[in-house]
């Protein structure tokens, strides 16, 4: 095989992460676990060059993102004040609470011991991870703005490379897509 072309036995994956911007000035940070960086890193500048977004060099938007500790469970009938206290007793430093789906954040060393603690509370997960989060939001101008800046970001979900994306975008409910 050719050196370089990412098909050999026993490639080494290396994780990378790719930052820029979206239209509007949304930063995103891209993970992405590649076994050929000279193959990811042109499809990754591809994807941006083709939706008007532009990749950024190293440390051109980290720096708006914290590493934290992200798990999220079904609501249920559990009250706000109940959900608060389990979130305190657990570690948490944070809790977004919605009408379904709850929230929780903690520091990123603290992600085993919070999760296990919140098992014990009795929750089951819908996801439980480390999540790049955005430490300000920047809000989309226009519906037309929001699709581009969507439509970049599930450009970058479907390449098979990439395992996150994060953004700090905030667009309005309803200038979202239906969930489907």
């Amino acid at each position: 095989m050719a050196r370089g072309s990412g098909s050999k036995d026993g490639d080494e994956l290396e994780e990378i992460t790719y930052e820029g911007y979206a239209p509007g000035g949304v930063a995103l940070l891209i993970s992405v676990l590649t076994d050929n960086r000279n193959r990811t890193a042109p499809d990754i500048r591809h994807i941006f060059d083709r939706a008007s977004g532009s990749l950024g060099a190293p440390g051109s938007v980290s720096y708006l993102f914290e590493l934290r500790s992200v798990l999220a469970i079904e609501r249920g009938e559990r009250g706000e004040d109940e959900l608060t206290e389990l979130a305190l007793e657990a570690g948490c430093d944070d809790v977004e609470i919605d009408e379904d789906v709850v929230v929780f954040y903690a520091p990123a060393t603290e992600f085993a011991a919070v999760r296990q603690a919140l098992e014990q509370g009795g929750l089951s997960f819908l996801s439980a991870e480390q999540a790049y989060v955005p430490l300000n939001r920047v809000p989309v101008a226009s519906k037309e703005e929001a699709e581009k800046v969507l439509r970049l970001i599930e450009a970058l979900e479907d390449n098979d490379d990439v395992q996150s994306v994060y953004a700090n975008y905030e667009i309005p409910d309803e200038w979202l897509p239906p969930a489907g």
